[in-house]
Order: structure tokens, then sequence, then C-alpha cells
């Protein structure tokens, strides 16, 4: 009975992370790509660390 408890639990945070994951992937990339700012501001930190 526990076993299939954690089971289910563990089913429902990966269900959330990807769900998260999904919206927040097609909120942020369409913007990114449309938004040249979002780009420099991107590359402005890859070359700052």
């Amino acid at each position: 009975m526990e076993n299939s408890i954690v089971e289910r639990a563990w089913a429902g945070v990966a269900l959330g992370w990807v769900t998260s994951w999904e919206a927040l992937k097609s909120r942020s990339f369409p913007k990114a790509e449309a938004d040249n700012t979002s780009i420099m501001k991107s590359r402005d930190v890859t070359t700052h660390y």
C-alpha cells in the first residue's frame, strides 16, 4: 500500500516538472527569438562568467 502511494506521488511530481518545463520552454523561447535584447542579455551573461 505504501509503495503505490509513493509511486503515485513521484509520478505526480514528475508530471508537474514536465508540464512546468514545457510551459517555461514555450513561454521563453519564442520571446527570446523575437526579442533581440534578451539574446544580447544572454550573451552578456555567458561572457560575464
